[in-house]
């Protein structure tokens, strides 16, 4: 009787971890904060500072966010800045051209990314589809006064590329700034 119960206790200690270890598609909170001023804009312009790297991903990204963002009434403008334009110029092709004035929007939000060091076995992949990815995205607001008013920074993990992930980004950070 008492391997018996030895052998169940093992076995479902193993199903437990194997279950946790396994890569599930997410994007979720890590940590926020909203001062304590902190009021639902009316308008924001996001800021995309990157080498051009994820051009792509930021240019959907911001598209998403604004389809969001307008249906509730939400003015949106954006600022793109690629600090190597001669070797990323296919991922910065589709980004919005400059229009916009930061002084016209109530808020300023930058927008970055923080990659982790994928682990080895990650990298033995046959399908590109399949390839997992996982990186911090880091919304930091600020109001015209140049205080910070906002800061969400969410954990994203997906297959293939981090631009399917988008929508369900700009929805959770509509959620949070409401």
């Amino acid at each position: 009787m008492g391997k018996i119960i030895l052998l169940l206790f093992i076995s479902l200690t193993i199903s437990s971890y194997a279950q946790s270890d396994k890569f599930k598609e997410q994007v979720t909170i890590v940590n926020s904060f909203k001062a304590d001023f902190y009021t639902s804009p009316k308008s924001i312009i996001f800021v995309f500072n990157d080498s051009g790297h994820l051009g792509n991903y930021y240019t959907k990204l911001f598209k998403d966010l604004k389809k969001t963002l307008r249906k509730e009434k939400i003015k949106v403008g954006s600022e793109f800045n690629f600090s190597n334009k001669k070797d990323f110029a296919n991922d910065i092709s589709n980004a919005p051209k400059n229009k916009n004035k930061r002084s016209d929007f109530e808020f300023i939000c930058n927008i970055t990314t923080k990659y982790y060091k994928d682990p080895e076995e990650w990298k033995n992949y046959k399908d590109l589809k399949k390839r997992k990815t996982q990186h911090d995205l880091i919304f930091t607001m600020y109001n015209n006064k140049n205080e910070r008013i906002l800061k969400l920074n969410l954990f994203i993990q997906s297959y293939y590329t981090i631009a399917t992930k988008t929508k369900e980004t700009s929805i959770l950070f509509y959620e949070f700034i409401k």
